[in-house]
């Protein structure tokens, strides 16, 4: 099980799961594979045609529930059935309503073998965009944050221009390349001007996630920006007092845009993930109306002592500061690296 989420790593199938295959005959892996993008052959299709006729008789390791109904590809189970697979061994069980359990029942209608939870929680953790996504109907929102040591994203004089290490931030492009929308401040794009692309990483499944821009009116934005001259751009804002060719705009009513009816435009939308990086405005709003569901640190072993923020608020009350809890700590070069949870 743990080859096959090794696989399902590496797939991008946004909106589609992770979802990875391994076969087993005879205590060898005679098959492998792992869904790459929506609509192309999902994992088990993959490891089947490795695998062959070795197949029958075979056993396959699969992170997630093998699907049983007609999407853009046809049923797995009746692959695998047809195939004469006599034993699938399940990592954990599909959340989709079109699927639920309804596979494992399929297949143990065929005489197949099933035996579920290998490895459950680990599974569905890899998979936590799809599932709240499938769950919820909403996009798993994940905040990046590199800042010093000292909590600051820019000096005083507003350089920010990288505070984290090269692989930091080619970890944020791999992290940009995994999520269907990255999110910014006004702010942001006056300063720094990001493409908010993943031109440091391989690209070879030509992910390019939409750019959105948050801000008050339109005019607070430069209309030479280099994200203005990209490919599915959004820009929220509250007044419409300016134009800006070949951007959608969504526009909502009051002083400032609501984080929470953000995420749920953006979910009508078909974006099942959002990657919120800053500015220090934008962070303390997410977080304060409570749209985020993973926070990631990236901490450059150097402090400025003064200059703009990480989070950039009115703040909370000390008795009711937001408590996070740590999943991973890790260094990635200089820089030391926080995966957390909001509580």
């Amino acid at each position: 099980m743990k080859r096959a989420i090794t696989l399902a790593k590496k797939g991008y199938p946004s909106p589609n799961p992770r979802v990875g295959a391994v076969i087993i005959k005879n205590g060898r892996i005679v098959g492998e594979g792992y869904h790459a993008k929506a609509g192309l052959p999902h994992a088990e299709i993959n490891a089947l045609k490795e695998a062959g006729e070795e197949a029958r008789g075979a056993t396959l390791y699969v992170s997630l529930e093998p699907c049983c109904h007609y999407g853009r590809t046809p049923p797995c189970t009746d692959s695998l059935i047809s195939a004469g697979i006599s034993k699938v061994v399940i990592g954990c069980v599909d959340p989709n309503p079109l699927v639920g359990g309804k596979g494992i029942e399929i297949l143990r209608d065929h005489g197949v073998e099933v035996k579920t939870g290998v490895l459950e929680e680990e599974c569905e953790k890899f998979n936590e965009i799809y599932f709240k996504h499938i769950t919820k109907g909403e996009p798993f929102v994940l905040l990046k944050m590199a800042m010093s040591l000292d909590g600051r994203i820019a000096d005083r004089y507003g350089n920010s221009r990288y505070i984290a290490s090269e692989k930091s931030l080619k970890a944020v492009h791999k992290l940009r390349k995994r999520y269907d929308a990255v999110l910014v401040g006004a702010n942001t794009v006056r300063r720094d001007d990001p493409q908010l692309d993943v031109r440091y990483v391989n690209n070879r499944e030509g992910r390019d996630p939409y750019k959105v821009v948050v801000t008050t009116r339109l005019s607070n934005l430069p209309k030479n920006a280099k994200l203005f001259k990209k490919e599915k751009v959004m820009v929220a804002c509250c007044k419409k007092d300016s134009d800006l060719e070949g951007v959608e705009i969504l526009q909502f009513p009051g002083e400032k845009v609501p984080m929470r009816g953000l995420i749920k435009t953006l979910a009508k939308k078909g974006i099942t993930s959002v990657m919120i990086e800053g500015g220090g405005e934008v962070s303390w709003r997410a977080l304060k109306e409570k749209v985020v569901d993973k926070i990631i640190f990236f901490l450059s072993p150097t402090i400025l002592g003064g200059g703009k923020s990480v989070v950039d608020g009115e703040g909370f009350p000390l008795k009711d500061c937001l408590k996070i809890s740590y999943e991973k700590v890790y260094k990635l070069d200089k820089d030391l690296v926080i995966e957390a949870v909001p509580l």
